[in-house]
């Protein structure tokens, strides 16, 4: 459950930075996050506060849920890296075209290539599960598949109007019996 948490929560900050918050709210919002503070709420603009607070209680719980296997110093470690200070992230098209003074074409088909190798590689880790990972690859299997859906053909996380056949398919049609 707290997986389903951590990743509704960076969606959610994901969609606050790109679309919804402005310059100077997102500024006080990262400031906030990199103090890890209860007291920073108060000069958070109204509508970031309860996010911030989502942010801090989803920490305290990993924390607890930790504290009773041992030690807790990685949440410590991961406050303190949550968040930084956050500017236009270039696409994986854009950075190997920069690098690599290569057409766009080249780049996409770089891409594939290592996306391929990915699957290749998850497949191979799947057929060798250990008692230990066997819960870790699964969920690692099941995000690559949904990755995989939601930005098969373009992206559609931010225009989720193109995954509606795909929901619909999953929770709204029925299978004929």
């Amino acid at each position: 459950m707290i997986i389903v948490k951590i990743i509704s929560l960076l969606s959610l900050l994901d969609d606050t930075y790109d679309n919804f918050g402005t310059h100077d709210e997102v500024e006080i919002l990262t400031a906030a996050i990199q103090r890890f503070d209860v007291s920073a709420l108060e000069e958070l603009p109204e509508t970031m506060k309860n996010m911030y607070r989502l942010i801090i209680n989803v920490y305290d719980e990993i924390e607890t849920k930790l504290a009773e296997t041992g030690p807790t110093f990685a949440v410590d470690y991961a406050k303190e890296e949550f968040e930084r200070n956050r500017k236009h992230a270039a696409s994986a098209v854009e950075c190997y075209v920069k690098e690599h003074m290569a057409s766009e074409d080249e780049a996409v088909e770089f891409l594939w290539t290592e996306i391929s190798k990915a699957w290749k590689d998850i497949a191979e880790a799947c057929q060798k599960p250990t008692p230990l990972l066997v819960a870790l690859t699964d969920r690692v299997l099941n995000f690559a598949r949904s990755i995989s859906v939601i930005y098969e053909k373009e992206d559609g996380y931010t225009n989720s109007y193109l995954l509606k056949a795909h929901l619909s398919s999953l929770f709204v049609d029925l299978i004929p019996l």
